[in-house]
């Protein structure tokens, strides 16, 4: 941020809303920030879990166990938010800051539920086809969703 406002540099990549652009918004920096919606790349910069055949077969329960505790984290946070930044400041021994307590606000937000959904995903499959980055059938692409 401080070589943006400072002239260095025009602009920057690979910003997230919940880090970057929370931050311009809290000193008053004017910005535009070009998310997966302005952009023509689908879910771009999401996060996914992903794993293979054989590791869900054999941590099975361990990976339904994580996404049951993650998913229930997410819903308690969604209601509890002033537990998220004690947890925060507790884990890393920061003091308590408005920059960081408003960026914590945001991120929990963001938060959505593990749940495999192959519609999610298609739009980037067929963009990563077009720019033959992959070579998936459809077929193939259907395998990907076995959770």
């Amino acid at each position: 941020m401080k070589n943006l406002q400072e002239g260095n540099f025009d602009g920057a990549w690979l910003c997230f809303y919940n880090f970057e652009v929370i931050e311009a918004e809290h000193i008053g920096f004017e910005h535009l920030f070009i998310d997966q919606y302005k952009s023509p790349y689908a879910n771009f910069s999401a996060l996914e879990l992903m794993t293979t055949e054989t590791i869900l077969k054999s941590k099975k329960e361990a990976i339904e166990k994580f996404i049951a505790v993650t998913n229930e984290m997410i819903r308690y946070l969604g209601k509890n938010t002033e537990f998220g930044k004690t947890a925060y400041y507790d884990y890393t021994k920061n003091e308590k800051d408005e920059l960081m307590d408003k960026i914590i606000e945001d991120t929990i937000t963001r938060f959505d539920y593990v749940k495999s959904d192959s519609n999610r995903w298609k739009n980037l499959c067929e963009f990563l086809k077009e720019l033959e980055v992959i070579d998936l059938s459809d077929d193939d692409y259907d395998k990907i969703w076995k959770l």
